[in-house]
C-alpha cells in the first residue's frame, strides 16, 4: 500500500476540511437562511437555489477531482475518496435533474410539498461531509 508524501498528506488533508466546510456553508448555512427572506416567492427562492446548486456543482467536481488527485496514491483512504466522488456525481447528474424539473413543476403552480429526492440530497450532503472527515482523520492518524 502506497502512502503519500508529508507534504501531499498535509495537503490532502486540507482540502478535505476545506471541502467539509464549504459543503456545510452551502448546503447548511446559506440554502436554509435563503427561505428566511420574506419578500421573495417560494419559486424565486427556488430559482436562486437552482443557480447555487448549479455553481456549487462545478465546485464540488473541481474540489472532488483535486482531493482525488492528491490524495488517491494512499491506499487507506482511495475507497473513500472515490464514495466522495461517487455521491458527487449522482447527486450532479442523478438527483439534480429531477430536482430541477420540480423546481419547474413547482414555478408552474404545483404543490411544493417536500419530496424524498431533498432528503435523500441531504443524506448525501451527510454522508460526503462523514466520509471527509474520514479521510483526514485518517491521514492524521498515519502521520
Amino acid at each position: 500500500m502506497a502512502t503519500l508524501s508529508k507534504r501531499r498528506a498535509a495537503l490532502t488533508r486540507w482540502l478535505a476540511t476545506f471541502y467539509t466546510g464549504v459543503i456545510i456553508g452551502v448546503s447548511f448555512i446559506a440554502t436554509p437562511a435563503k427561505f428566511l427572506v420574506d419578500d421573495l416567492t417560494v419559486g424565486q427562492l427556488l430559482l436562486v437555489g437552482r443557480a447555487t446548486f448549479g455553481v456549487f456543482g462545478w465546485i464540488e467536481l473541481t474540489l472532488a477531482g483535486a482531493l482525488c488527485f492528491l490524495g488517491w496514491s494512499s491506499g487507506a483512504v482511495r475507497w473513500v475518496i472515490g464514495l466522495v466522488l461517487l455521491i458527487v456525481v449522482v447527486q450532479i447528474f442523478g438527483l439534480r435533474p429531477t430536482m430541477d424539473d420540480r423546481v419547474t413543476e413547482i414555478i408552474n403552480g404545483a404543490s411544493s410539498e417536500s419530496s424524498l429526492l431533498h432528503y435523500l440530497y441531504v443524506a448525501m450532503e451527510l454522508a460526503k461531509i462523514g466520509l471527509l472527515v474520514l479521510v483526514s482523520a485518517a491521514i492524521r492518524a498515519r502521520r
